[in-house]
């Protein structure tokens, strides 16, 4: 039973109740996050495990040197936005939330697997729940 006298549906001519101006109030707490941005941070973590292992293999390849160097200089930049992305995604840093857009633009190249991932990242990062994690409007 609800035990206020506000209906369910707000009149147009009441002003907000607090609860419905915003989604977080207070401080962040990781365990409040999204799940979408708990799922994140773990392909993050695995992004950053992974990705020395792409440019140690990059070098190893049969392509010539200006071709290993270009590549292993791409997933250096990449390894780079990963590891602040860790640290990033459970402050909710507000500039997290575009590089992550990037990062999964990126990785919808990576068919078939990358692209399905990151669909379905990008699926849910424009909710309102997540946009909130990082302060966007």
């Amino acid at each position: 039973m609800n035990d206020s006298n506000h209906p369910p549906i707000p009149s147009p001519f009441e002003p907000l109740r607090p609860a419905t101006v915003s989604v977080l109030q207070g401080p962040r707490v990781w365990k409040d996050a999204p799940q979408i941005v708990n799922s994140v941070r773990l392909l993050t973590l695995l992004a950053v495990c992974g990705l020395p292992l792409l440019i140690g293999f990059s070098f190893m390849s049969e392509k010539d040197i200006a071709e290993k160097i270009v590549l292993s200089g791409f997933f250096c930049v990449l390894w780079v936005f990963q590891i602040y992305m860790l640290f990033a995604l459970k402050n909710g840093a507000k500039p997290a939330w575009i590089i992550q857009i990037i990062i999964s633009c990126l990785g919808l190249t990576g068919f078939p697997v990358g692209t399905l991932i990151h669909a379905y990242i990008l699926s849910h990062w424009f909710k309102p729940e997540t946009k909130a994690w990082f302060e966007k409007s």
